[in-house]
């Protein structure tokens, strides 16, 4: 089953101009996602200008440029990873880690968001979607790698900044190892 991009869907549907007849509200428009709906003017924007940081985000990413990755972030923001430290105290450890982490890719590191589903009112949004990761490690290997991201968003001076960023590993129970008996 194909799962669009962000990207695929943003073009798609820009305020509803592209949207196939008998789509707009009418159900999911894809797996996965909520019915296609938009309420006029204010949450429309503001649900579009939370897309254009996940789009920036995932953009830096792709670049492996930490420092446009931390634009995207407010003062303060709280971040919780999937490796230690899984609480990420400040922003100098943030940066650091995204550092470390891009350096583990000897070429590029491609970053897809998936199925995001993205909330506001007011001056606060929460967007929740699946992100994967793929690229070749140091050690020429085939990394590939999904995880779940819910981000709350704050419009900080008129910018939608990343004020809370928590990203989780699906475990596969059936590849755990079986808990050792005490």
């Amino acid at each position: 089953m194909h799962v669009p991009t962000i990207a695929q869907q943003d073009a798609e549907c820009i305020m509803c101009r592209h949207l196939p007849e008998g789509r707009h509200g009418s159900g999911p428009d894809r797996p996965g996602e909520r019915a296609h709906r938009h309420a006029p003017s204010s949450g429309n924007e503001a649900r579009r200008a939370v897309r254009n940081v996940i789009h920036a985000q995932a953009d830096a990413i792709r670049r492996k440029d930490a420092d446009a990755v931390m634009a995207c972030n407010a003062p303060g923001i709280r971040s919780f990873g999937i490796v230690a430290p899984l609480r990420r105290p400040d922003a100098a450890t943030i940066r650091e880690q995204l550092q470390y982490w891009f350096a583990a890719f000897a070429g590029p590191l491609d970053c897809e968001v998936h199925e995001p589903d993205i909330s506001t009112i007011g001056d606060t949004a929460c967007a929740r979607f699946l992100q994967r990761f793929s690229g070749i490690n140091m050690r020429g290997m085939a990394v590939e790698l999904w995880v779940r991201v819910t981000m709350g968003l704050h419009r900080i001076d008129g910018r939608w900044l990343v004020a809370h960023e928590h990203l989780s590993d699906p475990l596969d129970h059936d590849a755990a190892p079986a808990p050792s008996k005490p």
